[in-house]
């Protein structure tokens, strides 16, 4: 038994390295994924198991040192050197730790003793042109950083350390070489990742910038920060739709950042997205529920998802905090027409062009509340502003003419007409409009004429011009009985009565035309048709029995 509990404490005990070998691993892969704080508290475990693990101790302080913690840093580093003077890391840490307490000479003394214990280790020397540049010794470094490639050249942080030196001394382009060639040597560079990417920005070059961005995105899809600065710059360059997802992802941790918020709310907007817009415009005014911008959104989404009312209601808070633009006023009067409120409809869109003039979208808009609120006036006024605006709107003439026309202004009404029907010789509806501003002109002969022009091109579509078939059918052929010109009259006559059968009055009329010019039998046959829709038609009596007498 005895010796079984031995076997087992032996096994149990070389196991441990195993066990830490793992936390490591899992813990390396945490931290290049961005999971600080999992990977330390793995790192943490590693070293508490066991003390002297220089590994686990190298990437405790590594770990400290990305979560801005200079001082445990430092004191993991110390524990490393005691361990060790040969090992390098101690003194890299200690090196780094120092610089970010700013105690630059304190780094410089242990980086010192490092190269002499390490004989001339590529990475203190590394380190130590990083602690020149940062006295501002920038020959210094980049001697430091010949002396490192010496050791060896494709160690990455030197062509990194290198980079900083070119760009401190002007020469970007020679500094981003540097760097490229650090993440050929290693892709999992973050940080230099970060700092090409704002280099990138302060040159301009933001699809360099936002490549590199997504480059961070692609190894650490968690990185909210780089998410951040990705939708930031989607933002500037006015991609609203990535710039919405990007900033989406660094929301989800961030819900009371207003500011970043707000952009998230007009990047939704201006890419169309109008339900998630006006979800994260209502998430701002929970924080804010005065926020102007929040406010404007919410109006201008529920707009755009034709909640009408709403939208006005927003709108209406805006207003009491800052003016109103020309295209938000235009959709004001737009939530006011589809709410069928024509009054509202034009004040708010004679406040647009009050601000612009030049609104020519909105005329016709306008001049047709105008015409359903019967202001004749009014809407000729605005049909006389599109058509300055567009000369070649054939509806504005004829829309025109028809309120003139109301106005009693009837040689106006004829002339847009003409100039309509100039540019559109087959329009039926227009040629039926002329067809009765000439009737209430009094020119018979005119009018006539553009009837049948009506009837002529109108027919191949006689069940959608139906109405004006047998209006322009009726009136032609009563101005040829007027002229008592029956033999022309006929047709009109048999194409109304072909259109509507049921008219008793049309039916007597052809009926007694063609008795007119002899054709007793069809007119026996109309006079019929009258007595079976009118049975006491006394007009269709007479008009058999004097046929009945004539034979």
């Amino acid at each position: 038994m005895k010796r079984m509990i031995a076997i087992l404490l032996i096994l149990a005990v070389g196991c441990l390295p195993l066990f830490a070998q793992d936390r490591i691993t899992k813990g390396k892969d945490l931290l290049l994924k961005g999971h600080t704080k999992e990977a330390l508290a793995l790192f943490r475990k590693a070293v508490e198991t066991n003390a002297k693990d220089d590994v686990a101790l190298s990437w405790l302080g590594k770990t400290l040192l990305a979560m801005n913690n200079p001082d445990s840093a430092y004191v993991v580093a110390k524990d490393l050197m005691t361990l060790s003077a040969k090992n390098p890391d101690g003194y890299m840490l200690s090196a780094q730790a120092l610089l970010k307490l700013n105690r630059p000479q304190e780094a410089y003394s242990v980086l010192s003793k490092g190269i002499k214990e390490t004989k001339n280790h590529v990475s203190l020397l590394v380190q130590l042109g990083l602690v020149h540049l940062a006295n501002d010794s920038t020959n210094q470094a980049v001697v430091a950083f010949s002396q490192a490639k010496e050791q060896d050249a494709n160690n990455p942080r030197l062509y990194e350390g290198l980079g900083d030196a070119y760009v401190k001394m002007g020469t970007q382009a020679m500094g981003m070489m540097q760097y490229q060639k650090s993440l050929e040597l290693d892709s999992t560079q973050i940080d230099l990742r970060y700092k090409m990417a704002n280099i990138y920005l302060q040159d301009r070059q933001y699809s360099d910038a936002g490549k590199m961005y997504q480059s961070i995105l692609r190894m650490q899809p968690d990185n909210e920060n780089a998410a951040l600065e990705l939708g930031r710059l989607y933002f500037l360059a006015k991609q609203w739709a990535p710039s919405a997802k990007a900033l989406e992802m660094y929301l989800k941790n961030h819900p009371d950042d207003k500011d970043v918020y707000l952009m998230e709310v007009e990047a939704l907007s201006n890419s169309r997205q109008h339900e998630s817009a006006l979800t994260a415009a209502k998430h701002v005014l929970e924080m804010d529920p005065k926020a102007p911008k929040a406010l404007l959104a919410a109006a201008r989404s529920l707009y755009f998802l034709r909640k009408h009312e709403e939208s006005n209601s927003f709108y209406d808070q805006y207003a009491r905090m800052d003016t109103l633009g020309v295209e938000d006023l235009k959709r004001i009067g737009h939530n006011y027409r589809y709410l069928k409120n024509d009054s509202m409809t034009t004040v708010y869109w004679q406040k647009a062009l009050a601000l612009d003039p030049n609104q020519s979208d909105i005329y016709s808009e306008m001049a047709n509340s105008y015409m359903r609120m019967k202001n004749w006036e009014k809407a000729a006024e605005m049909f006389e502003k599109k058509i300055a605006s567009d000369s070649s709107y054939v509806t504005a003439y004829i829309n025109y003419a028809l309120c003139k026309q109301q106005l009693k202004e009837f040689p106006q009404a004829h002339a847009a007409l003409s100039k309509a029907l100039q540019m559109r010789p087959n329009y039926v509806q227009g040629h039926y409009y002329m067809a009765v501003v000439l009737t209430q002109m009094d020119s018979v002969k005119a009018a006539r004429t553009e009837f049948e022009t009506v009837a002529r091109i109108a027919e191949p579509e006689k069940d959608k011009y139906k109405n004006e078939l047998k209006r322009a059918h009726r009136y032609v052929a009563i101005a040829y009985l007027q002229d008592k010109n029956y033999a022309k009259a006929i047709t009109p006559l048999e194409k109304y009565t072909e259109l509507d059968p049921n008219d008793a009055e049309m039916w007597l009329f052809l009926a007694q035309t063609y008795y007119a010019v002899n054709r007793k039998e069809d007119a026996k046959r109309a006079f019929l048709r009258v007595q079976k829709l009118e049975p006491n038609n006394k007009d269709a009596q007479k008009g058999l029995d004097i046929i009945e007498m004539s034979n």
